[in-house]
């Protein structure tokens, strides 16, 4: 028994050699017994249900529903970019979606995992605007409105993160860095202190291994 993290690969279309290699990985990888754990922003945007755009990553949910029935369990982590997945994931009975944080248990080990967006308790502005798009009236606007018009917003909404925060980051502000890796790993050692052997975070984009003394 394998448990597989994925977390931010932002997804922009079924052109995405991103994708691509998702489906791979997945099919290759993932088995009965096995855990998948879909840590949030696997797309770039996917919010509610749009129809447009779950024709268009039909090869992966119809993926991660085969490995459902053959025994693989596969939990769905929401993330900054898609999120109010309920009805797009309820066509696939026994894959489990998540707001914000799970606990996953092995025979051996007990680990946190969660997308991140969480983690910097000091990012005010983030943490206010978090809380309106995760709201009821967000979720009520998206399916109201024309789908065009919310893959407009989604869009342009997507692009401005990218510019602050992108897929691939390459040189960075080395002080933002610094603190952005600081309180992740203040997180994770609190979170060690609660019992958990690993802590698996996503959102900032930094490939950077923390490593705690027994």
């Amino acid at each position: 028994m394998k448990v597989v993290f994925i977390s931010d690969i932002h997804i922009t279309d079924a052109t995405d050699p991103f994708y691509g290699a998702l489906l791979t990985m997945i099919e290759s990888e993932i088995g009965s017994g096995d855990r998948l754990v879909l840590a949030g922003d696997i797309f770039d945007f996917l919010v509610g249900y749009q129809p447009s755009l779950v024709e268009q990553y039909r090869s992966f949910f119809e993926l991660l529903r085969k490995k459902v029935n053959v025994g693989a369990e596969i939990y769905y982590i929401e993330g900054n970019h898609d999120f109010h997945l309920e009805s797009t994931l309820r066509s696939i009975p026994g894959i489990h979606l998540e707001k914000s944080e799970i606990e996953i248990r092995t025979p051996l080990h007990r680990l946190y995992v969660a997308h991140g967006d969480l983690v910097d308790r000091q990012d005010y502005g983030y943490l206010a605007l978090r809380t309106f798009f995760r709201s009821p009236f967000i979720r009520l606007t998206a399916s109201a409105l024309p789908e065009r018009a919310v893959n407009w917003i989604g869009t342009r909404s997507s692009r401005a993160s990218q510019l602050k925060n992108p897929r691939n980051p390459g040189p960075r502000s080395e002080g933002r860095m610094e603190r952005t890796r600081k309180i992740f790993r203040d997180f994770s050692e609190a979170k060690s202190t609660e019992g958990f052997d690993a802590v698996v975070l996503g959102h900032c984009h930094d490939d950077h291994t923390f490593t705690f003394r027994e």
